[in-house]
């Protein structure tokens, strides 16, 4: 069970791959007018994880993305496999002080350390994904051999501003 949710996850950083700068923004889970096609709209890993999974119990709105009874990082941890703390090395930018109060572990450092970073805005789909990857490799690095985009159909947009 958990080998196939780590597939997904490792589906998820390949699409992030390819998706342009502009259609991501990681300090939101998806833009206000997100549905349950994105309409194309910039959103953060989570929120292209329920974009693109959404078919498998994720919804979303402006505010967050869930999945299942969880919300926020608790959905992407339960959907994936992973554990809360490494739902959010992956999906929060945590400057230095608050990163310090949640992630006690020195290994996993902020994207604004890493990176060298002064903004979330400046936070690329391919830094999100090298995270996943990492993640992932933690605990099984042949599944990063799958090279599987998960298929995503740009959509025209209904008048709705969730979904499930």
């Amino acid at each position: 069970m958990q080998t196939e949710k780590l597939k997904k996850l490792v589906q998820l950083a390949n699409f992030l791959d390819d998706l342009p700068h502009s259609k991501f923004h990681m300090p939101c889970w998806a833009s206000d007018d997100a549905t349950e096609n994105s309409c194309g709209t910039a959103g953060c890993a989570a929120g292209w994880a329920a974009t693109i999974f959404h078919k498998e119990g994720w919804s979303i709105d402006g505010r967050c993305v869930y999945f299942d009874k969880f919300y926020g990082e608790v959905a992407f941890s339960e959907f994936f496999g992973i554990s809360i703390t490494e739902s959010i090395y992956i999906t929060k930018f945590l400057d230095n002080s608050v990163h310090n109060f949640y992630m006690p572990n020195p290994s996993l450092v902020s994207y604004a350390e890493e990176f060298n970073l002064k903004s979330a805005d400046d936070i690329t789909p391919a830094m999100a994904a090298i995270r996943i990857r990492r993640v992932v490799a933690e605990y099984d690095p042949s599944l990063l051999e799958d090279k599987t985009v998960p298929e995503y159909k740009k959509e025209p947009c209904k008048n709705v501003s969730t979904f499930a």
